[in-house]
């Protein structure tokens, strides 16, 4: 099973995180700014790590402990069939807006 490891302080290093993370072994992690995903063998090892580590301060920043889910189309944060659906220019984010669509009616008054 593979954990989420949120809200991380600046330049923590994995040798810091297996300290913390001494219930569960963890076999690997993946380091990127502010998270880390880990990943634990046997699943009932991971599940204790969540319900240890889940909110425990680490360097006075309570960290997030979770089964980590990664991004498909179930969890998607627009759903099924986002890119057939029309969204208004309000609602997309700016590298998502179609520049060649009509304004809308509340833009026109």
């Amino acid at each position: 099973m593979e954990l989420f490891v949120g809200n991380l302080p600046e330049g923590i290093s994995p040798a810091e995180l297996d300290v913390l993370f001494l219930c569960c072994r963890p076999m690997r992690w993946r380091l990127a700014r502010g998270y880390a995903v880990a990943t634990v063998i046997p699943d009932r090892l991971a599940l204790r790590a969540v319900q240890q580590l889940h909110g425990r301060p680490l360097r006075g920043r309570p960290i997030e402990v979770r089964e980590f889910l990664p991004r498909d189309v179930a969890n998607e944060r627009r759903g099924r069939h986002h890119r057939v659906r029309s969204w208004s220019g309000r609602e997309r984010r700016y590298g998502e807006r179609r520049h060649n669509a009509p304004p809308l009616e509340s833009d026109r008054t």
